[in-house]
């Protein structure tokens, strides 16, 4: 009776173990990802950055631009002005034999400050820098008569570049020009007013 008894109860015993099916176990999708699919999520997340970045870089440089462009129009439209007013573009350098030795030679943005034009709109929004003076500025001129010396005098090379870019633009009546160029080229103004990218042209040749 107790052998038959120990016999019934292991065999109770071991039906009640009873097994898990194996698809259970790989058949049902634990909670989590993967290392391939998180790798995947992070390298979508880096390119939708990437692209939103290289997105807001253009258009903050294609701001920048469109107000450099703004800022040589009104700088343009001044020096016309100035033009029809007194019969010619103000000097480049003048110097002038009255007062202190920092006032003896005026540049024409100084000329243009008397005019009522910003001191601000001299400086192009890309340039790196702290406006010290007008001076300092980041628009070339060249079409207005000089009276001052010839910069660079010492140097003959700089003398016939600052020549040839003195005929340019007197010859293609351009009035100013950025040279921080803007995807390898340069803003010009002429004047006709208008504003555009060009090629710098090669004058050392």
């Amino acid at each position: 009776m107790c052998e038959g008894t120990a016999i019934m109860l292991g065999r109770v015993g071991s039906t009640s173990r009873t097994r898990t099916p194996r698809w259970v176990v790989f058949g049902t999708r634990q909670p989590g990802f993967t290392l391939v699919e998180l790798l995947v999520a992070v390298g979508i997340v880096a390119l939708l950055a990437g692209i939103v970045l290289s997105i807001a870089v253009g258009a903050r440089r294609a701001g920048k631009r469109a107000t450099c462009a703004n800022q040589m129009k009104q700088i343009a439209t001044a020096l016309v002005m100035y033009r029809d007013r007194y019969g010619e573009y103000p000097p480049i350098l003048e110097v002038r034999s009255h007062g202190s030795a920092d006032n003896m030679l005026v540049t024409w943005q100084e000329v243009m400050l008397g005019e009522g034009v910003d001191a601000r709109l001299f400086q192009c929004p890309s340039f790196r820098g702290d406006l010290a003076s007008v001076r300092g500025q980041t628009y070339e001129y060249q079409i207005g008569p000089s009276t001052s010396p010839t910069p660079g005098a010492g140097d003959p090379d700089a003398v016939r570049y600052l020549a040839a870019v003195r005929e340019w633009a007197r010859r293609e009546r351009v009035l100013l020009v950025c040279k921080h160029h803007w995807e390898g080229r340069v803003l010009v103004a002429r004047e006709d007013l208008s504003v555009q990218a060009e090629d710098w042209p090669d004058f050392r040749r």
